[in-house]
C-alpha cells in the first residue's frame, strides 16, 4: 500500500472557524470552536493575512491573528486539533514564532497542527518589507529555526541569517508538533515529503490526484493529506458524499470545510456571521456522519494531531490563490 491510499482508512474532518471579516469577534470565534468540538469535528482551522489591499474581494479584510485565534479556541475546547491554513512564516521572526507556538501547544495539551506556506500576495509582502522573490528560501530557513528552537537546549544553530549559540528558547513543546506544508509547486511537495503532511486549498479531486502522485514518488512515509474545500449549501447530499469519496479515492485523508456565503460566487470566502456559520457547521456534521456511516465506520474519529434534514453542501472550485504559489 502506498502512504497515501487513505481510502482504506478513516477520513477525518475539520472546519474553518469564523475568523475572517469585519463582523467577526473573538467571542464568536471561541463559541464556534466549542460548537465544532461538540459536533464531533476532528479539528478547527484559521487562516493568515496580516495586510489586505483596500477594496480586495479575495482575500477580504479583517483576519483575526491566527496564533491568538487558536489560543482563544484552546480555552473553550478540550479535544479538537488546532490548525493553521496556513501560517505564512516568511512574514515573521521565526524565533518569536517558535516561542509562541510552543506556548500554544503546551497550553492546549499538544493539539496544534502547524500548516505553513510561503504566502502569495505580493502587496502583503511589500507592506511588510519582506522580499517576495525570497519567500521560498525564507520559509525553508524559518522551518530550520523552528526545529532548532524546539530541540535540545542550549541551542547551537547557524544559518545565513540566524546564529544561535549557547542560548535557550523555552518553553519547548515537549513533543514533535506536526507540520503540514501548503502549496502546489515541486518545491512545496518536496517540503511536505520531509515533514508530516501536505495541506491543499480549493483543488478538485482530479487536480489533487496529480499532486498526490508526485508526493508518492517522493516518500514512503505516512503523511497527512489534507484539502480545504468551500461550502455554501447548494449541492445535494448525494453529490456531496460522492465528491468526498472522490477525494478519499485519490489519497486525501483529511478535509477542512470552509463555510462561506453563496453570494461570493464560490470563491470560498470564510466571511460569515455567527448564525450562518453555526447552521453550516451543524449541517456539515450531518454530512460527516453520513459519510462515515456509508463507509461503515460509525462515529467521527477524534482529533488528527498525532499523525436529519438533508445536507446541502456546495463544493466549488476556481482560481484560488491562497498559498498556492511558491518562491
Amino acid at each position: 500500500m502506498t502512504i497515501l491510499a487513505s481510502h482504506e482508512a478513516r477520513m477525518r474532518f475539520g472546519i474553518h472557524l469564523p475568523q475572517v471579516g469585519l463582523e467577526v469577534t473573538p467571542s464568536m470565534l471561541m463559541s464556534s470552536a466549542a460548537l465544532a468540538e461538540d459536533l464531533g469535528f476532528s479539528d478547527v482551522w484559521v487562516s493568515d493575512h496580516v495586510v489586505v489591499p483596500s477594496g480586495s474581494t479575495y482575500p477580504v479584510a479583517g483576519h483575526l491573528d491566527p496564533i491568538v485565534s487558536l489560543t482563544l479556541a484552546a480555552t473553550t475546547t478540550a479535544r479538537v486539533g488546532l490548525g493553521t491554513s496556513v501560517l505564512v512564516l516568511p512574514y515573521r521572526n521565526p524565533i518569536i514564532v517558535a516561542k509562541q507556538l510552543a506556548t500554544l501547544d503546551l497550553a492546549s495539551h499538544g493539539r496544534l497542527i502547524l500548516g505553513v506556506g510561503t504566502g502569495w500576495l505580493r502587496a502583503e509582502f511589500e507592506a511588510l518589507s519582506v522580499p517576495f522573490g525570497r519567500r521560498g528560501a525564507l520559509l525553508d530557513g524559518a522551518l530550520a529555526v523552528l526545529s532548532a528552537c524546539w530541540g535540545p537546549q542550549p541551542i547551537e544553530f547557524q544559518a545565513a541569517a540566524v546564529r544561535l549559540s549557547g542560548v535557550r528558547v523555552e518553553p519547548t513543546p515537549g513533543r514533535s508538533i506536526p507540520i503540514w506544508i501548503g502549496g502546489t509547486s515541486s518545491r512545496a511537495l518536496t517540503r511536505a515529503a520531509l515533514h508530516d503532511g501536505w495541506h491543499g486549498t480549493f483543488l478538485s479531486p482530479s487536480e489533487t490526484d496529480q499532486l498526490v502522485r508526485q508526493l508518492n514518488s517522493l516518500t514512503s512515509r505516512p503523511l497527512a493529506i489534507s484539502m480545504r474545500i468551500p461550502w455554501d449549501g447548494s449541492l445535494p447530499v448525494a453529490k456531496a458524499l460522492a465528491l468526498l469519496s472522490e477525494y478519499s479515492a485519490v489519497g486525501v485523508n483529511h478535509i477542512v470545510f470552509s463555510p462561506h456565503n453563496a453570494a461570493d460566487g464560490g470563491r470560498g470566502h470564510v466571511e460569515v456571521n455567527e448564525e450562518i456559520w453555526s447552521q453550516a457547521a451543524e449541517r456539515l456534521a450531518q454530512l460527516m456522519r453520513k459519510f462515515h456511516q456509508r463507509q461503515g465506520l460509525g462515529a467521527s474519529p477524534g482529533p488528527l494531531v498525532d499523525i436529519g434534514p438533508d445536507v446541502s453542501p456546495s463544493l466549488r472550485f476556481g482560481d484560488h490563490g491562497d498559498h498556492m504559489e511558491e518562491g
